[in-house]
């Protein structure tokens, strides 16, 4: 999909590529006209665009009507519908933050999208599958429409374009691994994820993956093997895999009946480096507890595999199904903590802080550490100096929460003296993102602060000691 955009680590909120569909909107489509696409009844039928690399263009009205398409799907066709819009260029709120809503035959709702997940910016991308042969429906609306919670003002908005795209998840501007009917739960009959450069990118920019599947079951476990692909890293950053689990139900999610549990191991299969149960998260209109991101810093040439577990208590197999996106490389911004996993004794005092540097493309006095917890009473310290007129600050952490075996992580930022506490965020629990909700206040005249990372433990059962931590700044 061309050169990845960064994701700021944690909020999860960053200019660029939209939705990670693959697809480029067709500027010369034209939109589509009323009264067509006003109700159900005169839905514009897609079915002959499914799948159409130029997609469909459509303009709102205004903030407050939806408009409606139809399509004419097979059981178990996995679709994905996203919106493009110029919000990956434009974030003042001017432009239409879309909703996609996705309807059966008999107009119920069955599930729906607002910001994308991974979320690169207000677009709309949204997976389901189709449990009956017939007509579905899709609207698009603006999120004004549903509720202001949230939403840009109304009435700042004057951009309602938008290029919509409906695709098979096979057909799809990504690869897809969908579990195979001999999928056992053991890694004997794992399925393979296979990496390939899309055309036109870059050496080691693999793009984005779908990872799929129907459990049969409310046992049932599927597995999926992937080497690390030698991947294109940022200077000072190291190699991730990171799976993006879709939400779940009919409001802001993919329309499926089971929460997933799912693992990374070792080659293996038994020593898990990364786990979390989709059950502690939410959607990602949760302002507190948003969508399952599961990481993981990986080696390349080294063999992995990921399980996926229905956790369903009622075995539905029509509507238990997942989707997961997933890319290999550095797409957060992350500066490598220079100590290293299992490592201590080289950052651990204020007077051998790791001296952070704003990687290119963040925005100024914005700092990310990509660390370790290396073993009991480990302490990691992190020079992360604000810029001249800064009032203002926002911490960010994660590590359990992305599947990590580390355990209550807290991080303080503290003034010059490295012990006057200017704020402390913390400890991070199992159902919370650990992440300000508002900006507390830098004392004024400070030029230099030192961010602290700890735990209080280490999982026995996960291996992974990882840890993402992010310090912003601004004068207002």
């Amino acid at each position: 999909m061309g050169t990845t955009t960064k994701i700021a680590a944690l909020a999860l909120i960053a200019g660029g590529c939209g939705s990670s569909s693959g697809h480029t909107p067709d500027a010369t489509a034209m939109p589509d006209a009323a009264p067509n696409g006003a109700s159900f009844a005169t839905a514009i039928d897609l079915t002959s665009a499914l799948d159409s690399t130029s997609g469909t263009m459509g303009m709102l009205p205004d903030t407050k009507t939806k408009l409606y398409y139809k399509l004419t799907l097979v059981a178990g066709d996995r679709i994905v519908a996203a919106t493009q819009t110029n919000a990956e260029m434009t974030t003042d709120g001017s432009v239409t933050d879309t909703i996609v809503t996705i309807f059966d035959s008999a107009e119920t709702a069955i599930a729906q999208d607002d910001d994308a997940w991974p979320r690169f910016s207000t677009d709309s991308q949204v997976y389901f599958q189709a449990t009956a042969a017939g007509t579905y429906y899709l609207t698009v609306d603006d999120c004004n429409a549903e509720s202001s919670s949230g939403c840009y003002p109304a009435s700042g908005v004057t951009d309602f374009k938008y290029t919509l795209f409906v695709d098979h998840t096979s057909s799809a501007g990504t690869r897809e691994s969908y579990a195979s009917s001999t999928q056992d739960g053991t890694t004997a009959h794992a399925d393979k994820i296979n990496y390939a450069v899309p055309s036109g990118d870059a050496a080691g920019q693999y793009g984005y993956y779908v990872i799929d599947g129907n459990f049969a079951s409310t046992t049932a476990t599927h597995v999926f093997q992937f080497t690390a692909p030698a991947a294109k890293i940022d200077l000072g950053a190291r190699n991730h895999v990171d799976f993006w689990v879709q939400p779940i139900s009919a409001e802001n999610g993919d329309g499926s009946t089971s929460n997933v549990k799912a693992w990374i191991t070792a080659g293996n299969g038994v020593t898990i480096a990364s786990s979390a149960d989709q059950t502690n998260y939410k959607d990602g209109d949760n302002a507190t507890n948003g969508p399952l991101n599961l990481t993981l810093p990986a080696s390349e040439g080294v063999e992995y595999y990921l399980f996926v577990q229905n956790t369903a208590t009622t075995s539905t197999p029509a509507t238990d199904y997942y989707f997961i996106q997933h890319y290999a490389g550095s797409l957060y911004f992350g500066t490598a903590e220079g100590e290293g996993a299992g490592v201590t004794g080289m950052n651990d005092t204020v007077g051998t802080a790791q001296v952070l540097a704003t990687p290119t493309g963040a925005d100024a006095g914005s700092f990310f550490a990509d660390g370790d917890i290396g073993g009991a009473g480990d302490v990691d310290y992190y020079e992360v100096d604000p810029p001249s007129g800064t009032t203002k600050a926002a911490m960010s952490c994660s590590s359990a929460r992305q599947g990590s075996g580390v355990v209550g992580l807290t991080a303080t930022l503290y003034a010059a003296d490295g012990t006057t506490v200017i704020h402390t965020l913390g400890p991070e629990t199992a159902t919370a993102d650990l992440i300000d909700a508002t900006e507390f206040t830098v004392p004024t005249g400070t030029m230099k602060a030192y961010m602290k990372v700890t735990a209080t433990s280490q999982s026995a059962a996960v291996t992974g000691t990882f840890y993402l931590c992010s310090v912003a700044y601004s004068a207002t």
